[in-house]
């Protein structure tokens, strides 16, 4: 049995790494095939809060603003979920860095990933939060 010791404790990389990354990958590439004008419109809202409350969670609008920042429609990106650029910036960002340690044959940790870390990731999820409360009250 290997030493995991010496890579953080984490099993080292292998298949499952390989499949995680081919599957993001085909994500971000269906993102261009469907438009952000076809999606606006046509989807239904599934979001279980908003039908149960009424108001928008953190999460709604969110795919469509990915799909029009895919498609290069920042403003409508903007309008439909005001984080939807940074969040697809941040997932070019992580997933760069998770084919980077495959090719490497490293274990991929998403907060070395991530300039900054875990603090930069609190910054955005308390930033996230409060964004989405001010949403709620205006």
């Amino acid at each position: 049995m290997p030493d995991q010791s010496m890579n953080g404790g984490s099993p080292p990389p292998g298949k499952s790494q390989a499949k995680r990354a081919v599957l993001v990958l085909a994500g971000a590439y269906l993102l261009f095939f469907i438009t952000p004008l076809g999606v606006a419109g046509a989807v239904p809202r599934l979001c279980p809060w908003y039908r149960f409350t009424g108001l928008d969670c953190p999460f709604c609008g969110l795919i469509r603003s990915l799909i029009a920042t895919a498609h290069g429609s920042f403003r409508v990106a903007v309008a439909l979920h005001p984080l939807g650029p940074a969040v697809f910036a941040a997932g070019l960002v992580m997933l760069a860095g998770a084919i980077g340690c495959w090719i490497r044959g490293r274990s991929f940790d998403l907060f070395r990933v991530i300039p900054g870390g875990r603090l930069t990731a609190l910054v955005l999820a308390l930033a996230w939060l409060a964004w989405w409360l001010i949403r709620i009250v205006y």
